[in-house]
Formats: C-alpha cells, structure tokens, sequence
C-alpha cells in the first residue's frame, strides 16, 4: 500500500492506531509476554526498560507470514543501544523493520547488521549535540555499507540472489527520535489533540517510482516506469539489495526526519502492508 500523505495528514483511525509500539510513563513492572497464533506467526512482546527519569519505551511486534510460502520480513528492537562514548547519554534504543521482497535473505542480512553497523558509524563522537549533527551522515553511510556488502555477497551465489527489502529504523537519543528509511516502509506517532483524539504523524518519506523525484531519477538511467514500477517490476525506489535493479536508479539513499517526543505522544509505530 503506498501513500501520497504528507508528515501531518491523518493516516488511520484511532481504532486502527491501537495495539502498537508505545511510549508510556514509568512502571514498576512489566511482564514480558509472547504469543504465537496458529495461523500466520502472529507474535507480541513487551519489554520493559530501566527508569532514568524519562517515559519509558516498552515495544511489541506483530507478523503475518500470509500467502507467502516463507516470512520474507524482519524486525529490530533494542531497547538499550549501547553507545559507550556518550556517558551523558540517559536512553538509545534502536528499532527497525525490513520488508523484504524476492526473498527473505536481504531482510535477514539487515536485521543481523545494522545495529553493530550504525553504532560502529557513531563511535567516534563523545558529545550528544555533536552526534546528533552527523546522523544523517552515519545512516547514509551505514545504509550504503550494509547494500554493498549484501550485493557482494549476492554476487558470489549461483544463481544470483535478487532479493531486496525496504528499511524503516528508529533511533531513540533520550526524549528525540530520528527516523532513517529508505522504501515505503512507514514510522507513524500517534498524538493527542486538544480534543483527546488521536491523530497520526507519518515520519517516514515514500520511495516509489510514482513520485516525480525518484521517476526521474530512474528514467535518466534508461528505465521505465511502467504500473507504478521499476521497469514493470518492483514497487520501491530505494532499497538495500534488489541488485538487477541498482543500475537503473535504485538507491539506498535514505531520507531522515527527527521528532522532539512529548507528554502528548501516545505510542510510536513502524509498519509495512
């Protein structure tokens, strides 16, 4: 599902925003949970953090493996991110989620990596606010670090992996989010309006080849887009793998927004269809 909504517009109802990935206020307890549905991989879990003065971050996940022989996606939740360096640092937490295609190999290799990749990319600074300046650097970079090495070892196979996946990650620094994707993978913030409703921030940029930005970069390489695809094929216009298609425009070039979290922000989610 793609959407053409701008950071702002409402994506779902509040009914549909229930059951997600949240922000809430210290506990003492909260119990780990996990259930398994018997028709599709259906998995919950929550986890709790220790308490350092800000909300807590406590997350759950959901998959559907659906008519798919195989679970193509994956997901990363580290509820502390350990970055030595910054001991003023009071919470960093990672999540991610991959939506593969083609297979589920790009989406696996993501998941084993890019937590040791992007802390690796940080690991030179030793102050919070001079950090916070080079993230988009060390997102681009890591991002372009894991697509190489997956497309190197895609390479070495016979036949050649194809398999490629979006990428949506959420890199929690004390009460500041930072959203890197690359896809249509979606990071979404439910907040609280005057009235007590709910409304939906979408915190994620849509590569599709339907957009004018990245059509145009494709068609410049000789490609088309033919049903709102990449030579008739595949749906995104940045991905990491999908390596047939680098050549014609595909990139792993990520877009990155950050948000302040306040007292009016009910839970987080990040998402694929």
């Amino acid at each position: 599902m793609n959407s053409s909504k701008r950071p702002g517009e409402s994506l779902y109802t509040e009914e549909e925003l229930n059951g997600t990935t949240a922000v809430k206020k210290p506990r003492e307890d909260e119990v780990a949970k996990k259930e398994e549905a018997k028709n599709g991989n259906l998995v919950s879990e929550a986890a709790k953090t220790t308490h350092t003065g800000l909300a807590d971050v406590l997350h759950a996940y959901g998959a559907r493996r659906g008519e798919r022989e195989d679970m193509q996606d994956a997901h990363l939740a580290l509820s502390r991110f350990e970055l030595a360096n910054l001991t003023s640092l009071k919470r960093s937490s990672l999540f991610a989620i991959f939506d593969g295609h083609a297979g589920a190999r790009a989406a696996e290799f993501c998941e084993k990596r890019v937590a040791a990749t992007l802390r690796q990319k940080l690991s030179s600074y030793s102050e919070l606010a001079v950090m916070e300046k080079g993230l988009k650097k060390a997102f681009t970079e890591s991002f372009k670090t894991i697509d190489e090495a997956f497309l190197n070892a895609a390479r070495q196979t016979k036949p050649v992996w194809k398999d490629g996946t979006t990428i949506t990650t959420m890199l929690v620094l004390n009460n500041v989010l930072y959203v890197a994707n690359l896809g249509d993978s979606k990071a979404v913030v439910a907040r609280t309006r005057p009235d007590g409703t709910l409304s939906a921030i979408c915190l994620t940029v849509d590569h599709n080849p339907t957009v004018f930005e990245e059509r145009m970069r494709i068609q410049k390489t000789g490609a088309t887009v033919k049903d709102g695809r990449v030579n008739g094929v595949i749906e995104v216009s940045r991905s990491i793998g999908d390596g047939p298609f680098k050549s014609l425009g595909v990139t792993c070039l990520p877009d990155m927004k950050k948000l302040t979290m306040t007292e009016n922000d009910r839970f987080f989610r990040l998402l694929f269809f």
